[in-house]
């Protein structure tokens, strides 16, 4: 660790030079803890901005996107450049999204080169997980279109699993069970004692306490599946797991599964198998893991 200025000696020349004595370290760390200089821990973002099209206009081009304040007053700007270290930003200074749960921005871009393929990401602000950005994405002044990168995280999903990289599949909802007749969707997973509802894959599956009587507040159009995954199954499927499942009709027209009446969904938030990060998250309403019966 560098120590705010402090020349740490070992570096860039003898190995075998003395280091500082662990007293001096210890004494250095205490006093900035006292004068509140010791940098924040990292925070964990989990609602990052996602960078939609790049339109191309009589002025330039509009590049747009979603930004998530879900209650924290953020701040966004693009950053737009030849390569993907960017250079240039705007709008300057940061755009004001407000507070609410999900913010749709746009912003004209001008004074392109021509035949010359732009790269650009979306960058959100607030106090509560600092900064984060999207994904890189590239348009062309040549061909006036934008180009979307590939989902991450390699091969396709297993039924069910979904890509678990934080893009959603096709409809913005984890990889639809295909076929016909009984399909197992879910499984039980052990998680700090509890015995929660997952995906075939390992995913924990999450439910939103306002969901119900087939009322949807987590849709395409509100943004909430950019980061919510819906686990559905095709028409011909009967959703089978360890408690009793069943499906409804989503506003976009999928058949998504339910556990005691309530839709079940992936948080992408959770990047492997047993994390549990979407527990307690509140926007709309609360999330919650599904507990299987007699597991709490």
């Amino acid at each position: 660790m560098r120590l705010l200025g402090i020349k740490e000696p070992w570096r860039g020349g003898d190995r075998h030079h003395r280091r500082l004595p662990v007293a001096l370290v210890g004494f250095v760390l205490l006093a900035m803890l006292a004068v509140g200089v010791m940098p924040a821990a990292a925070t964990t973002v989990l609602y990052p901005p996602v960078a939609g099209s790049a339109v191309k206009t009589a002025e330039g081009f509009e590049l747009k996107g979603t930004v998530y304040p879900y209650g924290n007053d953020t701040t966004w700007h693009f950053e737009y450049g030849t390569s993907a270290t960017y250079g240039l930003s705007a709008p300057m200074p940061d755009a004001d999204a407000g507070t609410a749960t999900v913010v749709p921005v746009s912003q004209l871009i001008t004074g392109l080169q021509a035949d010359t393929t732009y790269h650009y990401r979306l960058v959100s602000t607030n106090a509560v997980e600092g900064t984060a950005s999207s994904a890189d994405q590239t348009f062309s002044t040549a061909e006036g279109t934008a180009t979307m990168p590939p989902p991450a995280g390699g091969p396709s999903p297993a039924p069910g699993e979904g890509a678990g990289s934080g893009t959603p599949a096709a409809g913005g909802s984890e990889a639809t069970v295909g076929g016909s007749g009984p399909k197992t969707v879910a499984k039980l997973a052990t998680v700090k004692g509890r015995s929660l509802l997952a995906t075939t894959g390992g995913r924990t599956l999450y439910s939103l306490s306002v969901e119900r009587h087939g009322k949807f507040d987590c849709t395409m159009a509100s943004g909430c599946l950019e980061i919510w995954h819906p686990l559905t199954v095709a028409s011909g499927v009967t959703p089978k797991g360890p408690v009793a499942l069943r499906t409804v009709k989503r506003p976009e027209g999928q058949l998504q599964v339910t556990y005691k009446g309530l839709p079940l969904y992936t948080f992408t938030g959770d990047k492997k198998p047993g994390q549990v990060k979407g527990e307690g998250l509140k926007d709309v309403g609360t999330w919650h893991a599904a507990v299987a019966p007699g597991h709490h």
